[in-house]
């Protein structure tokens, strides 16, 4: 069923609902979308609806809402992300919300490139990434944050993944839960200065695992982070 990222909208069941601008274009002209098609529609706040097109005019196009459900939001991982090149940031954009990440923080370190991202590319990449994997909820991107400035007290555990170093803080000694708060940290292209490694290393509950990888992209190494902290969360290893 194609998915519809229509911003904020209640949707009620058995009202008629009218889609215009961008998301009328996208489904008519991209999508080619056929009167008596089901549609998704994703609110970006936990509720969807299962619709059904039933005018398709100049325009705009008419659906009936079938069907309606609210989603607990459950995401309880954040990540933290050091500067990138764009082509990269927005790969690693997709990727937080395929993998259901809550938060993405974009600091800047010592060796990390100064870059700001357009909030209307952004704003584009988040919804068709949304639409593509039937999220429902929104990413939340923080950009402008130094790594100092993170507020890493929020957290009950801290993953700081280094493919670069030996050391490794034994995995044994964390037990995140699905109800606790969780931030994975992963370097800028430049990697950390050790005064940085250093301060990072004071960080209560702050675990640093060694990848034991070859050096991967950023967009790679947040896929790995993440997927590894999920069998820690449910396979406890």
């Amino acid at each position: 069923m194609r998915a519809i990222l229509l911003r904020n909208l209640s949707f009620s069941e058995s009202d008629k609902l009218l889609i215009k601008g961008e998301a009328f274009h996208h489904l008519k002209n991209v999508l080619r979308v056929k009167k008596e098609q089901e549609l998704l529609l994703l609110n970006g706040i936990g509720s969807f609806a299962k619709s059904k097109i039933i005018n398709i005019l100049k325009n705009e196009i008419e659906v009936e809402i079938l069907t309606t459900e609210k989603k607990s939001d459950n995401r309880n991982i954040d990540i933290a992300l050091g500067h990138i090149k764009k082509d990269a940031f927005f790969e690693a954009l997709k990727k937080s919300i395929e993998c259901d990440v809550k938060k993405l923080i974009v600091f800047e370190s010592e060796y990390s490139q100064r870059i700001v991202y357009k909030d209307e590319r952004m704003k584009k990449i988040i919804q068709s990434s949304i639409e593509q994997s039937n999220a429902f909820y929104e990413l939340d991107v923080e950009q402008e944050i130094k790594l100092s400035e993170i507020s890493f007290k929020d957290y009950d555990f801290i993953f700081f993944f280094n493919s670069q170093r030996d050391l490794e803080k034994s995995k044994q000694e964390a037990r995140p839960t699905r109800d606790q708060r969780i931030l994975i940290i992963i370097g800028p292209e430049g990697g950390f200065s050790s005064k940085e490694i250093e301060e990072l290393e004071k960080v209560s509950n702050l675990f640093e695992i060694n990848a034991k990888t070859n050096i991967m992209r950023s967009p790679n190494a947040l896929s790995y982070a993440i997927g590894h902290v999920q069998a820690m969360i449910n396979m406890r290893i």
